[in-house]
Parts: structure tokens; sequence; C-alpha cells
């Protein structure tokens, strides 16, 4: 596993257990989930063109917090529907 990914596991691990995030795992009913939600939260630093989950954040109306990597970048007008 590459170290930055690592990272990235160890710490969605801690927070979970700290109460300050839930790991669904796989979500069949994204719609659904996105209706419960306040934010729409992406970070990613993998350069993947438009990912698919901001595109249903965004039509579902919630702001986006993500990467300012490319895809994401494209994604979130700073300031204007997400950061």
């Amino acid at each position: 596993m590459p170290e930055k990914l690592r990272r990235s596991s160890t710490l969605t691990l801690n927070w979970e257990r700290e109460g300050l995030v839930k790991w669904l795992g796989s979500v069949d009913d994204m719609p659904s989930l996105l209706r419960q939600s306040h934010i729409a939260c992406l970070p990613s630093w993998y350069r993947e063109g438009l990912p698919k989950f901001l595109a249903e954040a965004a039509a579902s109306g919630l702001p986006a917090v993500t990467c300012d990597v490319v895809g994401c970048r494209a994604a979130v007008r700073d300031g204007v529907t997400g950061i």
C-alpha cells in the first residue's frame, strides 16, 4: 500500500473510533444518502477526471469540500458551490 494511502486509511479509522466520521462502506442508494447529508466531502489526490460523486452531490444541491486537483477543481466553484 502506498504511504499516502496508508496514512489516509489510518486517519480515517482513527476519526471513526473518535466518532468524528461514520464509515458506511459501499452504498447502493446514493440519492437517499445525499438527502440525509449536509455537505459532500471528497478528499482525493487522484487525477480521475470529473468524479461522479461530486456531480451527484451538485445535482442534489449539496456544497462540496474537496481537494484542489484536476477533476475536483472542475466540479466546484470555490466559495460558490463549495471549497
